[in-house]
């Protein structure tokens, strides 16, 4: 059994449907981020899983226990769930130790478990500073510790690194997941940052218009997308109509032959989706000429702007120390591509055609 299980979960507000029939299950230990755009009813999921919010209808049960269902809800105090919100919401009254001793019985305070969880988030040595002494990323490190610090059965974080600048961001991210795993903790993150679900998380769940397209591993979440629009939203995705090779895993593509993972049944039309890193530039005669229309330098990378002799327009990633000399260049696409049927371009803004 998964230490949290949702089954058919459903919350509505009037005639808006936030939750429509969710099922999740989250392994102990482990780090589920649940990735969406805005108002795909993320939020709403976190405060149902909190108490803070009554089902319409669906099951949630932690370590096993029921804690909402059919005439059952348990209150927020009662679940043994604690949320690290957007912001850290310390009170500013109370020292740092002493904002983590909230929530700790009188027994657990005379351990050494403020101190354990200080050095777990990298603050050991400031459980005597006041909060408004701290930075803004050092806050959200004792609004974790805090949330860690009476073990909780779940720990809930609400985008708890949205106020943040970008390098900080990063660097607290992963402090904070070091943290959770040392402690062999359970948490949901709620965020619409994909790269910040992809980094973190062991699982990932994408929703859109409340429920759940996909729930994998981050790589397969990125290589494997479920549909088209979770393809789209979980990275720069290009889209090429293609026709299928008879009892051959290769499809035949505006970029030449083009090897997927698998053919989706039944007939159609096919489009194949492909990473900007998979598309590569080379001076190879055989590969299928280009030439370049433009370019997006990041330094580390580049974004490569190129049009294929059928006008056909594709975008490259490559190495920041290799953008290519002259403006006709070669492509062919590395790796298995993902294929699905063309039935909805409107799920698919970017779709390239000849």
């Amino acid at each position: 059994m998964s230490h949290l299980e949702l089954h058919g979960i459903a919350k509505r507000y009037g005639s808006v449907t936030a939750l429509d029939g969710v099922d999740l299950a989250v392994a102990g230990g482990t780090l589920l981020a649940v990735l969406g755009p805005s108002g795909c009813g993320k939020t709403t999921l976190l405060r149902c899983v909190a108490g803070f919010e009554r089902l319409d209808a669906g099951e949630v049960s932690v370590d096993g226990r029921a804690v909402a269902g059919p005439g059952l809800h348990l209150p927020p105090e009662r679940r043994q769930i604690v949320t690290v919100p957007q912001e850290g919401a310390l009170f500013p009254h109370l020292s740092v130790r002493r904002n983590i001793e909230y929530g700790l019985t009188r027994a657990e305070r005379r351990t050494d478990r403020v101190a354990e969880v200080l050095a777990l988030v990298g603050l050991t040595g400031y459980g005597d500073r006041m909060p408004h002494h701290l930075s803004g990323g050092q806050q959200q490190r004792v609004a974790v510790a805090r949330a860690m610090a009476p073990r909780p059965s779940l720990i809930l974080l609400d985008e708890p690194f949205s106020a943040l600048d970008a390098g900080l961001r990063a660097d607290l991210r992963r402090d904070v997941r070091a943290a959770l795993q040392a402690d062999h903790a359970t948490g949901i993150l709620v965020t619409h940052d994909q790269s910040e679900a992809l980094s973190i998380a062991d699982q990932v769940a994408v929703m859109r218009d409340g429920r759940v397209l996909q729930c994998a591993p981050a790589a397969e979440v990125y290589r494997k997308p479920a549909d088209p629009w979770v393809a789209a939203f979980v990275g720069e995705a290009l889209f090429l109509p293609a026709r299928s090779t008879p009892q051959t895993a290769t499809v035949s593509t505006a970029l030449g032959p083009v090897q997927v993972d698998t053919l989706p049944p039944g007939d159609g039309d096919l489009v194949i989706m492909a990473r900007p890193e998979q598309i590569r530039v080379t001076s190879a005669p055989a590969a299928v000429s280009a030439t370049v229309v433009g370019h997006d330098f990041h330094g580390h990378d580049a974004t490569l702007s190129l049009r294929l002799d059928d006008g056909t327009q594709v975008t490259a990633r490559v190495p920041g120390h290799a953008l290519p000399e002259t403006t006709v260049v070669g492509l062919y696409v590395e790796g298995v591509c993902r294929a699905y049927h063309d039935h909805d371009r409107a799920h698919r803004p970017n779709l390239v055609t000849a």
